[in-house]
């Protein structure tokens, strides 16, 4: 029952690393495609059926992948605001020119001109009405000055040109500098002989200027605070650190940026105390994983992996009571399972044995054959824990599968040793990497069949008999396993190189045609070597009836 539970804890196992596989492959399929939201959607999968650290780096990489992207666009999108808000704001001056020109007042024709001028300096055509305006202005003033002559002309523009210096002054003392240029250009326009004027609207520019260096400036100022603070909120601390940095260069005397470095620091030093108990906590898990693996080790009898967790488990905390305890039990389990392996070994290398009948003579007939003494396994229990401390042999491999259909083992089993002594009747075969599978005979045993084969080790290391699987494949139909019931010898064979030995794998009986045809597949611990031997149809048939 225990190893059915970790046969099947291990399916669980597998079918989750194969979901969380499956969903890792097609993140990373997605993420270098560039579909992040794809992408971080199957990491998101992914991370809910195994927790491991690449699901969780890759979704902070498409988080900052997508927040660059954001703030590209963003900037994009402020560039074509920005264009399309001057573009309204010139065509908007442009249609106020036509307007103002068209009533004959020049002067604001001129201004909004002028405007839209610098909003595009790439445009001619305000350049070109500013000329006609210029035209219109001097034939004006011409004609003003023609006028001058007569007292009543000279009143009139006199009043005119003291409502405009009246109005500037007025608009200069409130700060209103656009509203008083146009003024001091109105005046300047009646009379452009005025030094003071030209003096005054020089200092209006002059502060525009500055006003709109002092916006840009702000802007600028207020853009890398935003920023900061951004940064801030996703704990971006280093960068937004150097950002506030900035901001305090721009202005030294603002208190707010100075105190988010303040702030920053803190934190920081915080998040560096957060990661160190976050180690600490890992290292807790760590210890309390390993532990619990070496108690299930030690409850399903896998003594040597109990000991070697134990062991690793007193590497991290060496006063561990629980672990020394363990430690004690699983090698005074493993002593007494070597014990018993070595008391197995003498009785499997017996049961090898078929003593000699000198005083009889064998008929032809006799099919029954002298099998020579040999080692089933060439090592020591020590001496493959040693060489081989990742497998236990003392138990089949996690991925054989049994039968669990009700057999008579101990019919099975008197008939397993006499199928052991009997002649090879076949000699179907199949060899990779210099090991052949041989299949010397397939034998009924009541409703059931013995299938016998040979492994030759004609390789330069040893083979380590693994899984086997006997699969039934139909003329018409899918393809069928066959679990065994029972396979000879219990402890696989070691086969060292230049050595064979054989095996006896027991199955249900079933009604194979000529047309279908049977495939033997047997693998090495390592899974290293893998042999597929084909039994025709017929083959099977001929030889269950005999």
């Amino acid at each position: 029952a225990s190893q059915a539970e970790a046969e099947r804890k291990e399916r669980e196992k597998q079918e989750l690393e194969s979901k969380y596989s499956a969903f890792i492959q097609s993140a990373d399929a997605h993420f270098q495609a560039g579909s992040y939201k794809d992408a971080q959607a199957d990491y998101t999968r992914a991370k809910s059926i195994i927790k491991k650290p690449w699901p969780d780096e890759q979704i902070g990489r498409i988080n900052k992948i997508l927040m660059e992207i954001a703030a590209t666009e963003n900037a994009e999108k402020m560039r074509i605001d920005r264009e399309a808000k001057i573009a309204a704001q010139y065509n908007s001056l442009i249609q106020k020119a036509g307007i103002e020109f068209n009533k004959n007042n020049y002067i604001k024709a001129r201004q909004y001109y002028t405007e839209a001028a610098a909003l595009q300096p790439g445009e001619a055509y305000p350049s070109e009405r500013l000329q006609v305006i210029q035209n219109e202005l001097e034939m004006i003033a011409t004609a003003a000055k023609g006028r001058a002559d007569s007292n009543a002309a000279a009143a009139e523009l006199r009043k005119k040109y003291d409502l405009a210096v009246s109005r500037a002054k007025s608009f200069y003392l409130k700060a209103d500098f656009e509203n008083a240029k146009i003024a001091y250009e109105e005046a300047m326009a009646l009379k452009p002989s005025e030094l003071n004027n030209k003096i005054q609207l020089e200092k209006i520019n002059n502060r525009i200027i500055e006003i709109e260096k002092e916006r840009a400036f702000n802007a600028q100022y207020d853009a890398i605070i935003a920023m900061a603070d951004s940064l801030i909120i996703i704990k971006e601390y280093e960068n937004a650190r150097t950002a506030y940095n900035q901001a305090i260069k721009l202005r030294p005397r603002e208190t707010y940026p100075v105190k988010q470095v303040r702030f920053i620091k803190k934190e920081i030093v915080v998040k560096a105390y957060t990661d160190s108990m976050a180690a600490v906590r890992a290292e807790i898990v760590k210890y309390n994983t390993i532990l619990k693996k070496a108690d299930i080790a030690l409850t399903e009898k896998r003594f040597s992996d109990a000991i070697s967790g134990y062991n690793d488990a007193l590497k991290m905390n060496p006063s561990s009571e629980t672990a020394i305890k363990g430690l004690q039990i699983a090698s005074h389990q493993y002593e007494q399972q070597k014990e018993q392996y070595d008391q197995e070994q003498v009785q499997l290398k017996l049961s090898m044995i078929q003593p000699v009948q000198p005083a009889k003579k064998k008929s032809k007939r006799d099919k029954t054959i002298v099998v020579p003494k040999k080692e089933i396994n060439p090592y020591t229990f020590a001496e493959l824990i040693a060489k081989y401390p990742d497998i236990n042999f003392a138990a089949f491999p996690a991925k054989q599968p049994f039968s669990k259909e009700a057999a008579n083992m101990v019919e099975i089993q008197e008939r397993v040793t006499k199928v052991l002594l009997e002649k090879p009747v076949l000699d179907l075969s199949a060899t990779h990497q210099l090991v052949s599978l041989v299949c010397q005979g397939i034998f009924p045993a009541n409703k059931n069949v013995i299938l016998k084969f040979l492994i030759q080790n004609n390789a330069e290391t040893d083979f380590l008999t693994g899984t086997m699987q006997l699969s039934w494949k139909p003329a018409a139909g899918t393809n069928v396993k066959i679990d065994p019931f029972f396979i000879y010898p219990g402890f696989l064979p070691v086969i060292k190189p230049g050595e064979e030995a054989i095996i006896e794998y027991v199955c249900k009986l079933n009604e194979v045609t000529d047309g279908d045809s049977l495939e033997f597949e047997l693998s090495d611990r390592l899974e290293k070597v893998k042999l597929k031997l084909n039994i025709p149809g017929g083959v099977y048939k001929n030889q269950i009836k005999k």
